[in-house]
């Protein structure tokens, strides 16, 4: 094979191989690169399913756009019937040649461990199991980037079925214990084989050992791994909890996410403290991103032009910048409801970039006169408030597309990220009408007041756009948060608000099925009045896999998680959303209640009164903060900040009767009810009052009621783990007829 030329790529020499394939290093004679070429062996060319599973790999790779998933350029045949696939080439070496020459250091294998982890979990989000994760297909490049090879046995969720029911394919040493038994593999047999291969780098040598390939099964089965610190003293007790954790038998016990198994062994890779029992309920307290790293936060851009009613215009820059920004590969960016706290900031920059933990500033301005625009925009490097670069844009208004396309690829470039041809394209704006975009700027300036009065005024001038594009997704998107947002907050009836969000949502996703805040608005439909719960995590996962910065979608899905009672998988997403707006008094507020449904109550009294710190006057923080200390049982503390503000008198009800105060619950829901449908109750929450104070008649009265109504808050009044009559049988088959269980 060595000197031959295929299609246009001229054999240099053979690199590797297995029973799936041979590997070769080849030039590429058009464009004069080097590549890896993987050609399937004689022997298996007329076996069927081997060609198809070689076509599956070529597939299963090519969907992964990832920095730390190798890159598919091509599959294809040659006259002879040789199969073949083209892929990227990397100077470096697999993991496999690394542990030949003895254990690494502990910092390089973790670091080396949390790279294969994200790359396994974009794979994951895709319904991918690659089921052959080891050393050998593992590679560290020469500039330390890790690259997962050899997806040639990768299972899909959809689609043909390749190997037979209870067949066990893999590599022995590092297959699972559900991949020995037979059974249906899913993404925790690859964090399982991953913890394998951390613990091989770390220790030298493999964690379940066998004389004979049945005595090795059996030890998979039964037996412990010795404990890695005894093999080596300087493994920290954090790094060895997690590799525990990884290789859990009963595959429940592991991690349940790639994703934060990427996130916890990020953060330890990085030297931080770190609880070495946190993630058993997934807490993340420390950032999982440092600011050595690629990281930004664009400032709000300054009005120059003189103008107070231009102050929508120079903010709905900032904001357009942001989600520009937000899409490049392995960036993080502050969301805009932190950035926009600096705003007319007297601070420095280096504190600005300490208090978001960022390792780049994005700053500039905006002065607009007429249909012309003059923008100024550069990039600082935190540390030294070096400027890396700064550029004047002087246009006319309608290029003020192109100026954000600009903007987030020099950001890139600054940063020395690299563009995918996947990410120019999403870097492209799709074509806006200019006088549109200047109305929905303006709406999404009162939508974010995330008031009555806003949101309706938002609601009007999304409507005004539309009626000048008719074709605009984003002003769909706007309009669809908007209802999504006066049904979830009481600014209109539910039954009349979450229709017309989701008819908004759909019309968006119709002319642009790639927009996240789509997506995201598409979920609280689903979750808030459809109670189509697989559907709304589809959802929420197309979200954030479209715009991974996308904090408000984090927050959101932190939502569903509680509801469903997937704790460990809530505070992920609620600490994701801290990371990414990192001094918003709602993403901190909802960091502490999420703590306190899933029982954690002083972690949530930790977080909430960090959070009025923050912002002594956000009332929000001041109920949940009553309810965290509700549950820990501090009854006077609990009411003392209930009064203080409830965002429904009804849960004030609530609280009494939970607490055991009949007569104030009794006394306080006949106010309410005599009051009238002012917005201080809903159905569900009358409903539970009545049947803690052992009205039963009337309990399921107000339960039907909520049901007709689609009132979404028993599942977030009764799924949390510490609330008294969970399991009653009224409320449990209010659930079951919102597909929920108890």
């Amino acid at each position: 094979m060595v000197g031959k030329v295929v299609a246009s790529f001229e054999v240099v020499e053979k690199i590797g191989g297995g029973g799936m394939g041979v590997v070769y290093k080849a030039r590429d004679l058009r464009l004069g690169r080097f590549v890896a070429m993987k050609f399937l062996p004689a022997e298996l060319r007329t076996d069927p399913v081997t060609k198809a599973r070689f076509i599956q790999e070529a597939r299963a790779v090519s969907i992964l756009d990832h920095p730390n998933i190798c890159t598919v350029y091509q599959v294809g045949e040659t006259d002879d019937g040789q199969m073949y696939i083209v892929m990227g080439f990397y100077a470096g070496e697999t993991v496999d040649v690394k542990i030949a020459r003895g254990p690494l250091r502990v910092d390089e294998a973790v670091a080396i461990a949390a790279q294969a982890a994200a790359g396994l979990a974009k794979a994951h989000e895709v319904g991918i199991t690659h089921r052959d994760v080891k050393p050998a297909n593992i590679l560290v490049t020469a500039e330390g980037v890790v690259k997962i090879l050899d997806f040639g046995i990768a299972k899909f969720s959809e689609g043909a079925h390749l190997t037979r029911e209870g067949t066990a394919v893999g590599t022995l040493p590092y297959m699972s214990p559900e991949q020995l038994a037979g059974e249906t593999v899913d993404p925790r047999t690859d964090i399982w084989s991953l913890g394998v291969v951390l613990y091989q780098m770390l220790a030298g040598r493999l964690p379940f050992t066998g004389d004979n390939p049945g005595a090795l099964v059996h030890a998979i089965l039964h037996r412990d791994p010795p404990p890695l610190g005894a093999v080596r003293a300087d493994v920290p007790p954090a790094v060895e909890d997690a590799v525990r954790k990884m290789l859990a038998k009963d595959r429940s016990q592991r991690f349940q996410q790639t994703a934060l198994v990427a996130e916890v062994l990020h953060s330890l890779s990085g030297g931080r403290a770190f609880s070495s029992r946190a993630w058993e309920t997934a807490t993340l307290p420390t950032p999982a991103w440092t600011p050595a790293e690629a990281s930004v936060a664009v400032l709000p851009f300054v009005n120059r032009s003189g103008d107070q009613e231009q102050e929508y215009f120079s903010d709905g820059i900032t904001e357009d910048i942001i989600a520009q920004v937000s899409k490049l590969p392995g960036v993080r960016v502050i969301a805009r409801t932190s950035v926009m706290r600096y705003k007319n900031s007297e601070k420095d920059l280096t504190q600005i970039a300490r208090e978001l933990q960022v390792s780049h500033l994005v700053e500039g301005s905006v002065r607009r006169a007429g249909n012309r625009v003059r923008i100024t925009s550069g990039l600082v490097e935190a540390a030294t408030q070096r400027q890396l670069w700064v550029e004047t844009y002087d246009r006319e208004l309608t290029d003020i597309f192109s100026i954000q396309t600009d903007v987030s690829r020099r950001v890139a470039a600054a940063l020395m990220t690299t563009l995918s041809p996947t990410l120019r394209l999403r870097l492209a704006t799709e074509p806006r009408d200019i006088e549109a975009y200047q109305i929905f700027l303006r709406a999404r300036y009162f939508l974010n007041k995330v008031s009555p009065e806003g949101t309706f005024k938002a609601i009007q001038l999304f409507q005004q756009a539309l009626d000048v594009d008719p074709a605009d997704s984003r002003c769909y998107a706007g309009l669809s948060t908007c209802y999504a947002t006066a049904g979830h907050f009481d600014f209109m009836p539910p039954q009349e608000a979450f229709p017309k969000a989701k008819a908004a949502a759909q019309k968006a996703l119709e002319i642009n099925g790639n927009l996240a805040e789509a997506h995201t608005s598409m979920a609280l439909v689903q979750m808030f009045w459809d109670w189509d719960w697989p559907a709304a995590e589809h959802s929420f996962r197309r979200a954030v896999a479209l715009n991974p910065n996308w904090a408000e979608a984090h927050t959101y899905f932190s939502w569903y998680h509680c509801a469903v009672r997937g704790w460990e998988q809530a505070v992920f997403e609620a600490c994701r959303a801290l990371e990414l707006d990192p001094v918003s008094s709602f993403v901190n507020t909802n960091l502490g209640w999420v703590f306190t449904m899933a029982g954690r109550f002083d972690e949530a009294i930790g977080q909430l009164e960090r959070t009025l710190e923050l912002d002594p006057n956000y009332l929000p923080a001041w109920t949940l903060l009553g309810q965290a200390h509700l549950g820990r049982g501090n009854y006077v503390k609990a009411f003392e900040y209930l009064n203080k503000w409830a965002w429904r008198r009804s849960f004030v009800a609530l609280a009494y009767s939970w607490a055991g105060e009949i007569e104030q619950a009794r006394r306080l829901l006949e106010e309410i009810l005599q009051a009238g449908p002012t917005g201080q109750w809903r159905p569900s929450e009358v409903a539970l009052v009545y049947l803690w104070l052992g009205d039963r008649k009337e309990a399921e009265r107000w339960l039907e009621r909520a049901f007709a109504e689609r009132d979404y808050m028993l599942s977030f009044q009764m799924c949390a783990e510490w609330v008294r009559n969970r399991n009653d049988p009224l409320v449990v088959e209010y659930l079951k007829k919102m597909g929920l269980e108890a």
